[in-house]
């Protein structure tokens, strides 16, 4: 498995030739195709990388239907998603890597401690999985290469590059109907590359629209009953142009745009509407969200090392509406607004993020015993959130001189900049060993400015300047100014052994972090709130992994895993102030994650393949948040919204018809055990009592879930035709939960699983 091997020289031959081979051979393969990586920022075959990671290549994607994060996850047992749908950008957790349970995150994924790439860009978004290359899954710690909030570990989206070479272009559709559904969703797209000037330059254009209908039912919408709310349209494009003016020199800039429109959440309350596809909610909490990346590489290969430098901008934009009746007259115990007989809330938000990233890294070239990799890191966001809260028609039920309604107004502006030096140095310290050393060092500064108040109430209680329409200029007295700087280094030490050609075992240890930061809390107005509300520190994680990599039968088989140990220190917990109800992040205490991880593939015959996937996972508190009572976690108590086991298993069957078409036969199940929604099941605060109730007290036991996937595919030389049917059991299944016991039985809800999709899949290549 050294990268000087003779073995591996000849295997990449060997496919080389192949990727030349017509698609009836290649389908026909005698043994596992190799797939390379960039994960370590050098290009190496996925076999050769001593760390855990997962490859999924965009010709996996396309044939098995996976467009979202929803399917996507499901192949990649250990990542631990609330499949919300389209609405909400849910966090992951890789590891167990989670204390913030099941509930609903209207906050979107931010915070989380998996990092998301595109390309080289940090962005957190469920992109459209279009004409990619591949996406890389790499588990455990990656600090010392990807920064922030790579704690459990990274997920990377590789794009295609346009290709100076030759023409292509392709068209795909796919029609499905959905159980009860009462529409036909829809998924089209197309992709067009351009040689310009031969290997020199090149255009590649991609594009598409998504129409999935819903099958949730509103029966208690104010404005009217509505049909299958959760429905999405989502357009998408993305263009790039390379640059090749040298053998050694090329550019690619590229523009990427994703606008969505969602028509409500993918969550429902059986028992109170009675129909287990059907929500309570009073409003359909539309969401638009606008996303556009502007990207810009450059590669020049030296004597002596590679020059990279990756530049990008990117701007994301949501505007959504929540029902916030159940959270006021129940969560809060603001039941004096249950006076009024139509009494209802609804709470439109405006969110806006804007960043710009600059990598300059440069890579060693040739075969000599010491490999390096240095870089500098830079990166400036910027984020603006408005939230505001309406009580129709309660003002002036009850007197009180607010026309426009406004019952809470929230504003709050954070920027902040990041700057880091990185680098790693492997020393082959013969042709089966290697070491690897690597650190990063950062520093982070971050300024909020944020204003908080209540119109409606300050009116009612005569706060002067209150009555009225318009905001006075006295809501100062209700804001803040904050922020703070932070600066760590950070290491990773990594060495690998190949027992033979075929066989490596590996040890890393590594750190990684995810930065602090200001929650969205005003210094004075109504509420003085604790100090710990305010601001947050940073939380760490160390790593201790045992893996090991190897191929048997003639490459065959393959057989990966590794065993991991995970401290993480002050942990980041997601909570609400006990006045008010704002959101916030604070600092608990300590906890612990470990586990196995299992991938094997398989190739028992030339036109058999299996591939299974297993991750076992034990997370817990290992001390009592005694500096959080409010959490009231002990020491021993499961992490929640973490599943003990998970695992995949995908069968494909290929024959090669007597009319020279392929035929492929796909079938693949993912199945993830119970977990908890909260820490405990504690009624009473164990670690306060004067608290009174536990946060825990709605905890709630999500049962297991098995969904199964069967395909079959018929291809010819330039189009293919596939027949699918995902979630062929019907399996009905939570994957979150927002509390019952804090939003009442209207207000709470299950997000659960899309129902039994079967369809048809066309593609044609020109």
């Amino acid at each position: 498995m050294n990268k000087q091997s003779t073995a591996f020289r000849l295997k990449t031959l060997a496919f080389a030739v192949a990727a030349a081979m017509p698609a009836s051979e290649l389908m026909a393969a005698s043994m596992l195709e190799e797939v390379m990586v960039t994960a370590t920022k050098r290009s190496a075959s996925a076999q050769d990388v001593p760390i855990n990671l997962s490859v999924t290549s965009g010709n996996e994607l396309s044939s098995n239907g996976i467009v979202g994060l929803e399917k996507f996850v499901r192949t990649v047992p250990g990542i631990t998603r609330v499949d919300s749908g389209a609405r909400n950008v849910s966090p992951m957790a890789i590891r167990g890597l989670s204390v913030d349970g099941l509930s609903a995150n209207d906050g979107g994924g931010y915070g989380g401690t998996v990092s998301t790439y595109v390309g080289d860009t940090p962005l957190l978004l469920d992109m459209k999985m279009k004409d990619l290359e591949r996406i890389e899954v790499l588990r455990g710690p990656q600090g010392t290469l990807y920064g922030a909030g790579a704690m459990g570990g990274t997920i990377r989206y590789v794009l295609n590059k346009p290709d100076t070479a030759e023409f292509a272009a392709k068209v795909n559709t796919t029609l499905s109907s959905t159980e009860e559904s009462d529409g036909i969703s829809s998924d089209t797209d197309f992709m067009l590359n351009l040689p310009l000037l031969d290997d020199r330059l090149a255009l590649r254009i991609v594009g598409g629209h998504v129409d999935q209908q819903g099958f949730v039912d509103a029966d208690y919408i104010i404005a009217g009953a509505a049909e299958d709310v959760d429905n999405e349209r989502t357009n998408f494009a993305r263009v790039a142009m390379l640059w090749a003016p040298t053998a050694d020199l090329d550019i690619t800039a590229t523009y990427f745009m994703q606008d969505q429109y969602v028509g409500g959440r993918q969550a429902v309350t059986p028992d109170f509407t009675g129909d287990k596809y059907s929500s309570g909610t009073r409003y359909k909490e539309v969401l638009e969200r606008d996303s556009d990346l502007y990207t810009l590489e450059v590669n020049w290969e030296l004597d002596f090392a590679s020059l990279s430098s990756s530049s990008s901008y990117y701007e994301i934009t949501e505007q959504d509406e929540r029902d916030q009746t159940d959270l006021l007259t129940v969560g809060l115990g603001l039941d004096f607004y249950l006076d009024y007989p139509e009494f209802s809330a609804i709470a439109p938000t405006y969110d806006e993020r804007d960043a710009f990233t600059q990598e300059l890294r440069l890579t060693s070239n040739g075969d000599g015993d010491i490999d390096w990799v240095v870089g500098v890191y830079y990166s400036n966001e910027s984020h603006d959130y408005l939230a505001q809260e309406y009580v129709p028609g309660y003002p002036a039920w009850a007197g009180i001189d607010r026309p426009d309604e406004l019952e809470y107004n929230e504003s709050y502006n954070e920027d902040i900049t990041e700057k880091a030096v990185f680098g790693e140095v492997t020393y082959h310290a013969s042709e089966a060993w290697q070491i690897t050393a690597g650190v990063r060092s950062f520093d982070l500064k971050t300024d909020t400015d944020t204003c908080i108040v209540f119109p409606v109430y300050f009116a009612e209680i005569g706060e002067p300047g209150w009555a009225g329409s318009a905001l006075p200029i006295n809501q100062a007295d209700h804001c803040s100014v904050g922020g703070g700087d932070n600066s760590d280094t950070f290491f990773k030490l990594n060495t690998s052994y190949d027992l033979d050609d075929d066989k490596m075992v590996y040890f890393t240890w590594a750190e990684g972090f995810r930065r602090g930061g200001a929650n969205g809390i005003p210094a004075g107005g109504q509420v003085d709130f604790p100090a710990s509300y305010k601001s947050y520190d940073p939380d760490t994680v160390t790593n201790w992994e045992l893996g090991a990599k190897s191929e048997w039968l003639e490459s065959r088989l393959q057989v990966n895993g590794a065993l991991y140990y995970i401290e993480w220190e002050g942990v980041q917990l997601s909570t609400v102030t006990p006045e008010g109800g704002i959101p916030v992040t604070i600092n608990g205490d300590d906890a612990r994650s470990q586990g196995v991880e299992l991938e094997v593939k398989a190739l028992p015959t030339d036109d058999l393949t299996i591939t299974f996937n297993a991750a076992f996972t034990d997370a817990e508190l290992t001390e009592d948040t005694v500096s959080t009572p409010e959490i009231d976690g002990q020491k021993g108590d499961k992490l929640p919204g973490i599943p003990k086991t998970t695992y995949a298993l995908a069968v494909d069957y290929f024959w090669l018809l007597d009319s020279g078409y392929e035929l492929t036969a796909h079938v693949d199940s993912f199945y993830k055990a119970k977990m908890d929604s909260q820490l405990n099941d504690n009624q009473i605060n164990q670690l306060d009592p004067s608290i009174g109730a536990s946060v825990n007290r709605d905890n709630e036991t999500l049962d297991s879930h098995m969904i199964t996937n069967a395909s079959l595919t018929l291809r010819g030389d330039q189009w293919s035709a596939r027949l699918f049917a995902d979630n062929i059991t019907n399996e009905y299944a939570y994957t979150g939960i927002r509390s019952f016991e804090r939003y009442g039985d209207q207000g709470g809800f299950y997000y659960l699983t899309r129902p039994r999709t079967v369809g048809i899949a066309l593609s044609y290549d020109f």
